[in-house]
């Protein structure tokens, strides 16, 4: 079968339905097997009239069998009297005259619509939906309802979905070896849609959540091992002086954790082909110290270390804290950002394109194309998820493969990182440095704010220091936030009126953004009124206390991120969310806040609140078109069987060339978009 054959040349499409199909996203053949129900009706288990004549509220959703007893047709309603055991109801269709010329007296039929109140009857009946005649071919048992479109009916859609179905003649394309535990394949598509009973259905599922984690495992090994053949890497140094020499200046040591990770690059960095790896841990637990040993790595191998960070702020500061930490030990360290004179640009630039050991740091203005880079070893980007793949790609591009090292302070649950970075090696710094101090988390009314901020005086007034973040910087119409700018003032003007305070947003140069961050990081701020913009990396060791409010408003990562701007000294920390949450997903978020500062278990509560889709976000990672049926926060015996698998079939034929696993190859060559994964050729 030709899975990208037209559906409109299957038998009772043509192009009339062919069209209707079409807006319902189905154009070919593999898209309309692959069109599952959006759930099965036990039309065995359907209610009596008399309980839907007596019992069904106004408005619900019923469906029902019942034999034709009376036909009318008046005022452009036709009224169909249907009659069972229990009583007579009436199913009312409305400018639709032909249906009174399909219907005879003593007919069984199944109907489906909304139930209301008929004036003229005193009486329930139904607003006809849907309908079908009872032949010897209508569904009694577990039938599929589709999601449908104008022009399309349940009838239809089942109809030519039975025919694309009669057309997948394969039963199996893998060896039985490799899938005894589990429904044929073909069975499987047939199960889905027409069932004879739930575990049937349950049955089929499960092969088909396999297929989905196969096909993806297959495909994202297939191409990092492609990767590794076709990509070369100058091996770096593990000799590790520079390491050593900088961790002996620390004031702490590092964490075993840490120095775990540390190894591991190390082990990475040594191999013919680039280092691909993601780093991933709770905020505070050291991922700067373990970026700042690779780029070491690099800086001793005689090359070019960069690190990425996602905003000017940041970027500022890593240049700032690696400049003081690195020149004492004879390492350069030069910035290119967006905000640089045109001098200070030129003479980066200079340096960027000569060869020799210096540390880059900078923003997406690294990846633009009139910056050359010569002999870049590593790569470090700093928080990841901010940067779009073809960013990175071209990041890449400026160097001959350097070593990748991804950093995210965004804790991802395992089900996730086995799934959306499956091309890439990751570790964990599942360890925090002892000195890092909890935050204590507490939710108060919105109706209670003053509380806080009289609070947060009299703690500003006694030398510590106070982020208070607002979701917009400007009030508007089109919402009812308070917004940073207007709060600034307002108090400024009432209860911060003898505390320095400064505010700060997205809106503002890169040139004041900094003034007002080092003013907030030396202590001539006690108070910093901003928005989102301190989300990640800020660090001021004398900030203890953080306020967010209209905390409803703000994701669970971007809350635990915030909560992580503060008790980084010794001071014990406390996160205030001033919130009103009104729906149940803002008041999980609150809940999960309050009950938990562990990063992991935050990330695995936000993939339980918002489901996988949304938080891997399926425009850049296309998770959404490659899993239809495998759930990827609930399946992970499926997916790890799906894996075993995959490394069993590329263990014994690499390329997919033998014939034992041409099903397979063809498959994969149909579902894998190109700008996500190689084609397999």
């Amino acid at each position: 079968m030709l899975w990208d054959q037209s559906v409109q040349t299957l038998a009772g499409v043509g192009h009339q339905w062919g069209s209707v199909l079409a807006r319902m996203g189905i154009h070919t053949v593999w898209e309309l097997i692959h069109y599952f129900p959006l759930y099965h009706e036990d039309r065995a288990q359907l209610p009596s009239i008399k309980t839907i004549a007596v019992d069904v509220p106004l408005d619900a959703t019923v469906s029902v069998w019942g034999c034709v007893s009376g036909i009318d047709h008046r005022n452009a309603v036709s009224r169909v009297q249907l009659t069972d055991p229990s009583g007579t109801l009436s199913a009312l269709w409305f400018r639709q005259p032909h249906v009174r010329r399909l219907f005879r007296s003593g007919q069984r039929m199944y109907v489906s619509g909304k139930v209301h109140w008929d004036d003229r009857q005193g009486a329930r009946v139904i607003h006809v939906s849907d309908y079908e005649l009872v032949t010897t071919h209508t569904p009694t048992g577990l039938t599929p309802i589709y999601a449908l479109v104008k022009g399309m009916n349940q009838r239809k859609i089942r109809q030519v979905i039975t025919t694309g179905l009669s057309e997948t003649m394969d039963t199996e394309y893998l060896p039985n070896g490799h899938v005894h535990a589990y429904m044929g394949w073909a069975d499987a598509l047939r199960a889905m849609h027409f069932p004879n009973h739930l575990k049937m259905y349950q049955t089929a599922r499960h092969r088909l959540a396999f297929d989905e984690w196969l096909w993806f495992q297959v495909a994202t090994q297939y191409q990092k091992r492609q990767k590794q053949a076709a990509q070369t890497s100058e091996p770096l140094s593990a000799a590790g002086t520079l390491i050593r020499t900088y961790c002996a200046q620390l004031p702490y040591t590092l964490t075993a954790a840490q120095q775990r990770v540390i190894l591991t690059i190390q082990s990475d960095i040594q191999r013919q082909y680039p280092m691909n790896r993601l780093v991933q841990g709770d905020v505070g637990c050291g991922k700067t110290d373990v970026a700042i040993a690779a780029l070491l790595m690099a800086v001793e191998s005689g090359k070019k270390g960069v690190l990425m960070a996602p905003t000017d702020v940041l970027a500022t500061q890593h240049y700032i804290k690696l400049s003081q930490l690195l020149t004492p030990l004879g390492v350069s360290v030069v910035c290119l950002k967006g905000a640089l004179s045109a001098r200070d640009r030129q003479e980066t630039l200079a340096q960027l394109a000569q060869s020799g050991p210096l540390i880059v740091v900078g923003t997406q203005a690294l990846v633009q194309s009139s910056v050359l880079m010569h002999q870049v070893g590593l790569v470090v980007v700093d928080e990841q998820h901010r940067f779009g793949v073809l960013q990175r790609l071209a990041l890449h591009d400026k160097g001959q493969f350097p070593h990748a090292l991804y950093m995210t302070a965004t804790p991802i649950p395992r089900s996730l990182v086995l799934t959306m970075y499956r091309d890439l090696e990751h570790s964990i710094i599942d360890e925090k440095p002892p000195n890092r101090q909890d935050c204590e988390t507490v939710y108060v009314h919105t109706r209670n704010a003053h509380n806080v901020f009289e609070y947060c005086a009299r703690y500003a007034q006694a030398g510590r220091q106070v982020y208070v973040v607002y979701p917009v910087i400007e009030e508007s119409e089109s919402h009812d936030l308070k917004a940073a700018t207007a709060e600034y003032q307002r108090l400024c003007d009432t209860v911060f009126s003898a505390i320095p305070v400064g505010l700060l947003h997205g809106r503002l140069s890169v040139s004041e953004k900094q003034t007002i961050m080092t003013a907030f990081k030396s202590g001539e701020l006690a108070i910093l009124i901003s928005t989102t913009v301190i989300e990640v990396g800020v660090d001021v060791p004398n900030a203890s206390i953080m306020v967010i409010y209209h905390a409803e408003r703000f994701g669970l990562s971007s809350l635990h991120q915030l909560r992580g701007r503060v008790g980084r000294g010794s001071d014990a920390a406390t996160c205030f969310l001033v919130a009103n949450p009104k729906t149940p997903a803002a008041k999980q978020r609150i809940k999960a806040m309050v009950d938990t500062s562990d990063g992991f278990e935050i990330a695995q509560r936000d993939l339980t609140i918002r489901g996988g889709g949304d938080v891997l976000g399926t425009r850049q990672s296309g998770m959404s078109a490659l899993f239809r049926i495998a759930d990827i926060q609930n399946e992970d015996p499926i997916r790890d069987d799906a894996g075993r698998v995959a490394d069993a079939i590329l263990a014994e034929d690499p390329d997919l060339a033998s014939d034992r696993y041409a099903g397979l190859k063809q498959r994969l060559e149909y579902q894998f978009d190109a700008l996500l994964y190689n084609q397999l050729n």
